[in-house]
């Protein structure tokens, strides 16, 4: 896989490519055999994050989220950290989705322990300039084949995480609770959700807005039309 940038350059009225990264220039190991590396992308500020979620041919632990850095005086992105967690097998998906906002970077697992899924919470350290795990996330009701971390969104101090596999599909919102140093849960699903509608496929976050897509919704559109699920947090 592969990860092409494009910007609009001088002129504005134009795309153009200016980069093309992949796994094998950067780390010097390839996972030579359906890295996928590309399935999960976000940028942010200074940051682009890759994920390279599948099984590599010779060593299931380079399931790798490639963090690379915008260098402003050549123009160009460098790699700057490879992140991976220990214990992974051939059946994980760590990195196969992907999602930063300011110094904070969210890595989902979908199908981690029984396809349950998990994420994981980064953070940046001012000092090194480095990634650095700080939680790891997973519903208090999580069951086998929830898929959690198949779709996930963060801004400020707010992380979503979907479990799409869960009956109608659940998503779970999580606020940084300064007092305690931990993140409080709240579940939110469709009232008018059932089995199968795929609630988190897509998410997108902004300001007290959550919207969450469910491509697996039957409709007036016909079977599996899909919907679009709007929510607001009321701070009060």
């Amino acid at each position: 896989g592969s990860v092409h940038i494009f910007t609009t350059g001088a002129d504005a009225g134009q795309w153009e490519r200016m980069q093309r990264l992949t796994q094998w220039d950067h780390d010097g190991v390839g996972h030579w055999y359906n890295g996928s590396f590309g399935s999960g992308l976000c940028v942010f500020g200074d940051w682009l994050v890759s994920g390279a979620p599948n099984f590599s041919k010779f060593d299931s632990q380079n399931k790798t989220a490639y963090v690379f850095h915008w260098n402003e005086l050549d123009e160009v992105w460098e790699q700057h950290q490879a992140l991976r967690v220990s214990g992974m097998t051939m059946y994980d998906l760590f990195a196969s989705c992907v999602s930063g906002h300011g110094n904070r970077l969210v890595i989902g697992n979908q199908q981690n322990e029984s396809y349950g899924g998990v994420a994981y919470v980064y953070a940046l350290d001012s000092d090194t300039e480095q990634w650095q795990q700080t939680h790891t996330l997973q519903p208090t009701d999580l069951q086998n084949g929830d898929r959690f971390g198949l779709a996930a969104a963060v801004l400020d101090d707010r992380i979503v995480v979907a479990a799409t596999h869960r009956g109608p599909g659940y998503v779970y919102v999580y606020d940084w609770n300064v007092d305690t140093e931990s993140w409080d849960e709240t579940p939110l699903a469709a009232s008018d959700g059932s089995d199968s509608d795929l609630l988190g496929y897509g998410l997108a976050l902004q300001g007290n807005v959550l919207v969450a897509g469910a491509l697996g919704d039957d409709t007036a559109a016909g079977t599996d039309a899909g919907s679009v699920y709007v929510f607001e947090h009321n701070a009060s």
